[in-house]
């Protein structure tokens, strides 16, 4: 049998080792991170959220009123001081990561100003987890 060569072997075992390292690290139930660049006047800036299961929905928000406890709803207490602002949506990828590009537009613009910011995650049994919170001061 040639495939059992072990030139064949060799990749064989490294792949079936990436895949099962792979599916064990995506269902490990991590804590949720999440990291905003840098906030300029008039630009744009990514979040990124990690730490989720694959293929689950996103929503990032901000306050510019501070973080304390909020009791959205029953099932979901936020670290964010109303008013409250949704300001994209996402899906995670396979690994658990979403990505937003978000605009810092003129109604949060004002250099100086500081941002909190935290995202929400419906998770597979259809709970809410949310991120620690993450603040950031808008800058020219």
């Amino acid at each position: 049998m040639k495939f059992l060569r072990l030139t064949n072997l060799i990749p064989c075992l490294v792949l079936g080792s990436l895949l099962l390292f792979t599916a064990a690290t995506a269902s490990t139930g991590e804590e949720l991170s999440l990291s905003v660049d840098p906030l300029h006047v008039g630009g744009w800036t990514m979040a990124v959220l990690e730490g989720a299961g694959p293929q689950q929905n996103v929503i990032f928000l901000y306050s510019r009123d501070g973080n304390d406890s909020f009791q959205y709803s029953e099932l979901l207490t936020l670290s964010l001081t109303p008013p409250i602002t949704k300001v994209a949506f996402a899906q995670t990828n396979w690994a658990g990561t979403a990505m937003a590009l978000i605009p810092v537009g003129p109604s949060i613009a004002t250099i100086g100003t500081q941002i909190w910011g935290q995202a929400i995650v419906l998770d597979d049994d259809g709970l809410w987890k949310t991120s620690p919170v993450t603040t950031e001061i808008i800058q020219p």
